[in-house]
C-alpha cells in the first residue's frame, strides 16, 4: 500500500517554499530598508585630553601655517597672554579669542583613525601647547576626500594619525592680527583703581567710592559717571595699527596712568596726529604696536563743571544697609549705631544708651541720605557735624550750616555742596527722631470697612464701603451706579496711606474746624479694637481719638486722606453706555442717539455738529470731589441718560457742578488741563466723507 500527499499538503507545501525565498529575496524591498548595524565603540577621542587640568594662563600656544610666521601666544607678566609674531611682539592678545581657542582645543576629539599604511597628505601646519615641559604638538594636514575632516598627527603620541575635526584648520588661516586686543587697555572699569594724570589724580576708596586725590576741588565722584567714561575710554577701538618706528620715541609723552585692582599700573603715553586721520590721535599702551584713538577721548575730564554730572549727586551715596554707625559731633555728642539686629542711640559718652525702632532709623536716614546735592561754593561756617562710618572701615564726614537762606554741606575736605530738595529732616539728630510717630497700625489685608464722615467745617459726604466675600460694595451715598461708582484704586491708596501714617511733628489738638472722621473697621482679634479712627483738621495736622497730642502730617498723605472714594468722570461712564440722551434746556428738548459704532445722530432734523463741542466736554468733564447740599449756582442742563444696561440717570449740569437728580449731594468740577490743539483730519480723496453732515464722532468708552 502506497501513501500518496494530498493535493492540499502538496499546496501548503509549496507555498512555504515561496515564502521562504520571499523573504531573503524580497523584490519589493527598499534601497535604504536594511537594518543598520550600530557599534557601541568608537574611534572618536580627545586630542589634548589633559588640557582640562590646566589653566590656560599657565599654557603658550604656537600656531605655524606653512609658509606663514609663527604666532605665539605666549602668557604675560600681568596673567593676560601676550601676542609674538616670531620674536616681534605686536601687543596684548585678545582675552575672548584666547578663551575660545582654549576651549576649541581643549574639546577638540578625533572622527577616525587612520590606518598606519595609509599615504601621509602634505602638511598644512601645526598647532602646538606648551605647559611647563611639555609640549603637544598637532599637524595638521589636508583635507579628507569624504570632505569629513582633515588629517591629524599628533607627534607626541608616536606619530598617531587622525582624521579631525575641519574647525581646527581654521586656527591656521587667522591671521596675526586677528588675535591681537584693539580695545585701548585689557581693564574693565570695575577692575581700575586709581586714575593719575599729569595734575589731576582719582582714587577707588575702600568704601568704592571715587574721589580726587590730587587737583582742585576735591570732590567725591559719582561711580556711574567714573564707571561710564572708563568703560566709553578703556574700551575704545584701537585703529589704525602703527608700527613703533613710525613715530619718535621722544614725541610721546606721559598721559594717563591706569593702576588696576592688583595694583599693577600701565602707563598711556599720547602722541600726535594720526598719519592720514587727523581726527586721532596716537597712543602708546605699552610694549608692542601702537594705536589711534578719536580726540575726544584724550580731552580732560571736567570733573567740577556741573553739566558733566561727575559730582556725586546723593548727600550720602551709603545704602542704607553698608551703614553701621552715624556719630554727631556738632552741636552736641551722640552715636547712633547697630546692636544685633537693630539700633541703639548712645548719648553722654555712652552713658546713656537705649533702643531706638529700625523703622524710624530707616526713614530719618533714607531722607538725609537721598538729598539732592549740587556743587555751589559758598562760604559756610558749619553748625551741624556728622560722621557715618561705613561697612569697610572708612568715613564720610559732613559739615553743614546755612548761608543766605539755603543749607549747604561740605564732603569731607571737599567744596560746599548746595540742598537742592529740602534742609535734611533733623540733620542733628535726637532720640526725638526717632521716636515711634506711626500713628494708625493698620494692616491693609485687615480692613472691612471704610467710612468717611463730614466735619463741621467739611464740605464732603458721607462714604461707606464695605468688603463682602472680596468685593468691596459701597454703601454710601446712593448712587445710580452702585459699585462701579467706587474707585477701588483711590480705595486702595486710602488705606496703605492710613497704614504708614506718621506724624512729621507734635502739636496741639485744634479746638474746632474739623474736616473729616476717617473710621476703618479691621479683622477682630483679642488684643486690639476692631475700629480705628482719625480726625482730619485744617492745615494737615490729625488726630486719632484718645492720645493727648495731635501730629502734623505730610501734604502728600494730607491730600490722600482728603480724597473722595468715587470715580471722578461719571459722565464719561454714562455716556460711553448710553443708548440715547434727553438734553432740556430752556424748556426745549433734544434727544441724541448713540449708534453701534458710536457715533451721535440727532432726531428732528437738528445740525448734530451744533452738540459735538458739548458731548466732548462732557467727555473730557472731571470732578474735584462731592459736596454736600445744594449746587452754589442754577442748572445749565437737565440730562436723561438711558443706557444699554437698562438703567436710567437722571443728572443737571450746572457751569461748574454735576448733581443727580434728587441727591443732596454734588460732584464739583475740576479744573481742565489745556489740551493741545489736534490738526484736523484729512478725508481720503476717493473716501469722500459723506456722513459728516449727520453724525458725530464721540468716544464709546466710559
Amino acid at each position: 500500500m502506497t501513501w500518496r500527499p494530498s493535493p492540499l499538503t502538496i499546496g501548503l507545501t509549496v507555498g512555504a517554499l515561496v515564502s521562504v525565498v520571499m523573504v531573503h529575496a524580497d523584490p519589493w524591498r527598499g534601497e535604504g530598508d536594511a537594518a543598520l548595524m550600530v557599534s557601541t565603540r568608537s574611534a572618536a577621542r580627545r586630542l589634548f585630553p589633559n588640557l582640562g587640568e590646566h589653566d590656560r594662563l599657565q599654557a603658550s600656544v604656537e600656531i605655524q601655517r606653512v609658509g606663514g610666521p609663527m604666532i605665539r601666544l605666549v602668557p604675560g607678566p600681568d596673567g593676560r597672554h601676550q601676542l609674538f609674531v616670531g620674536d616681534t611682539l605686536l601687543g596684548w592678545a585678545d582675552d575672548d579669542a584666547v578663551d575660545g581657542l582654549w576651549g576649541s582645543l581643549r574639546m577638540a576629539t578625533s572622527l577616525r583613525a587612520v590606518p598606519p599604511e595609509s599615504p601621509v597628505s602634505e602638511p598644512s601646519g601645526s598647532i602646538e601647547i606648551v605647559i611647563g615641559d611639555e609640549r603637544l604638538r598637532l599637524i595638521l594636514g589636508q583635507p579628507t576626500a569624504d570632505g569629513a575632516g582633515i588629517y591629524g598627527t599628533l607627534v607626541h603620541e608616536s606619530e598617531g594619525r587622525w582624521v579631525v575635526e575641519a574647525e581646527l584648520g581654521a586656527i591656521l588661516e587667522q591671521e596675526p592680527k586677528a588675535w591681537l586686543a584693539r580695545r585701548l587697555l585689557p581693564l574693565e572699569p570695575g577692575r581700575v583703581a586709581a586714575l593719575a594724570w599729569d595734575e589731576r589724580a582719582l582714587a577707588r576708596g575702600e568704601d568704592g567710592l571715587w574721589r580726587v586725590t590730587l587737583g582742585e576741588p576735591s570732590l567725591l565722584l559719582a561711580a556711574s559717571a567714573i564707571e561710564t567714561r572708563l568703560d566709553r575710554l578703556l574700551g575704545a577701538e584701537i585703529a589704525p595699527l602703527l608700527p613703533r618706528e613710525t613715530v619718535a620715541e621722544g614725541e610721546l609723552h606721559p598721559w594717563l596712568t591706569v593702576t588696576d585692582a592688583d595694583g599693577r599700573q600701565h602707563l598711556l603715553r599720547l602722541g600726535g596726529e594720526c598719519p592720514e586721520h587727523p581726527e586721532l590721535r596716537i597712543v602708546d599702551r605699552g610694549p608692542g604696536l601702537l594705536g589711534c584713538i578719536r580726540a575726544d577721548l584724550v580731552e580732560p575730564w571736567a570733573l567740577a563743571d556741573p553739566e558733566a554730572g561727575f559730582v556725586e549727586p546723593q548727600l550720602i551715596p551709603y545704602a542704607y544697609g553698608r551703614v553701621l554707625a552715624v556719630d554727631l559731633r556738632r552741636p552736641s555728642a551722640r552715636r547712633l549705631r547697630r546692636l544685633g539686629g537693630g539700633w541703639v542711640l548712645e548719648e553722654e559718652g555712652g552713658a546713656r544708651i537705649r533702643e531706638v525702632p529700625e523703622a524710624e532709623v530707616y526713614r530719618w536716614y533714607t531722607e538725609v541720605a537721598t538729598t539732592a546735592v549740587a556743587l555751589d561754593p559758598q562760604a559756610v561756617i558749619p553748625s551741624v557735624e556728622v560722621a557715618i562710618e561705613s561697612d569697610s572701615g572708612a568715613h564720610l564726614l559732613l559739615r553743614c550750616g546755612e548761608a543766605k537762606g539755603a543749607w549747604y554741606c561740605h564732603r569731607d575736605q571737599g567744596p560746599a555742596l548746595r540742598l537742592i530738595r529740602t534742609t535734611p529732616a533733623e540733620l542733628a539728630f535726637s532720640a526725638d527722631t526717632f521716636a515711634e510717630r506711626r500713628l494708625l497700625a493698620l494692616d491693609v489685608a485687615d480692613a472691612r470697612a471704610v467710612e468717611i464722615l463730614p466735619g463741621s467745617a467739611g464740605r464732603t459726604v458721607r462714604q461707606g464701603v464695605r468688603l463682602d466675600l472680596g468685593v468691596w460694595r459701597l454703601d454710601a451715598p446712593s448712587h445710580p451706579d452702585g459699585n462701579a461708582a467706587l474707585d477701588e484704586v483711590r480705595l486702595e491708596t486710602l488705606l496703605a496711606t492710613l497704614g504708614g501714617l506718621r506724624a512729621d511733628a507734635w502739636v496741639e489738638v485744634p479746638p474746632g474746624a474739623l474736616l473729616r472722621t476717617l473710621r476703618v473697621e479691621r479683622t477682630p482679634s483679642r488684643d486690639r479694637s476692631t475700629e480705628l479712627s482719625l480726625d482730619l483738621y485744617a492745615g494737615c495736622v490729625a488726630h486719632v481719638p484718645g492720645h493727648a497730642r495731635a501730629a502734623r502730617i505730610s501734604n502728600e498723605a494730607c491730600a490722600i486722606v482728603s480724597d473722595d472714594l468715587l470715580f471722578v468722570d461719571p459722565l464719561r461712564y454714562w455716556i460711553g453706555r448710553a443708548r440715547t440722551i434727553e438734553v432740556e434746556e430752556g424748556g426745549r428738548t433734544t434727544i441724541l442717539r448713540q449708534g453701534s459704532g458710536g457715533a451721535w445722530t440727532v432726531d428732528g432734523g437738528d445740525d448734530p455738529n451744533a452738540w459735538s463741542s458739548e458731548l466732548v466736554a462732557w467727555d473730557r468733564w472731571r470732578s474735584a470731589g462731592i459736596r454736600r447740599g445744594d449746587p452754589p449756582t442754577p442748572a445749565r442742563l437737565r440730562l436723561k441718560i438711558r443706557r444699554v444696561d437698562g438703567i436710567t440717570v437722571n443728572a443737571e449740569l450746572g457751569p461748574e457742578w454735576l448733581r443727580i437728580a434728587g441727591q443732596d449731594w454734588y460732584y464739583e468740577r475740576a479744573a481742565e488741563l489745556p489740551v493741545a490743539p489736534e490738526a484736523p483730519a484729512e478725508p481720503a480723496p476717493d473716501e469722500p466723507d459723506d456722513d459728516a453732515s449727520d453724525t458725530i464722532a464721540a468716544d464709546g468708552e466710559g
